[in-house]
């Protein structure tokens, strides 16, 4: 399994992500992906999910562009 990271995810992974609310929504999607998450990931995943939902559209295309590129958050070795 491959460890996950955010900047990794394909635009089309990160928009099926945003939409995840869940930590077994999220767990389930990191492992039909075959990606390794853990849970301090999926709570910040949910975190941020919350603050998505009130972005625009624009915003949220921003995002899956690769806005969050190297963030602390997801960056684990």
């Amino acid at each position: 399994m491959k460890k996950f990271k955010l900047k990794d995810l394909s635009p089309e992974l990160m928009r099926s992500l945003i939409s995840l609310k869940t930590k077994d929504e999220i767990f389930a999607f990191a492992n039909k992906n075959n990606l390794e998450i853990s849970d301090k990931q999926v709570e910040k995943l949910i975190q941020i999910a919350g603050q998505a939902s009130s972005l625009s559209a624009e915003d949220l295309d921003k995002v899956v562009g690769g806005g969050w590129h190297g963030n602390p958050w997801f960056e684990t070795s």
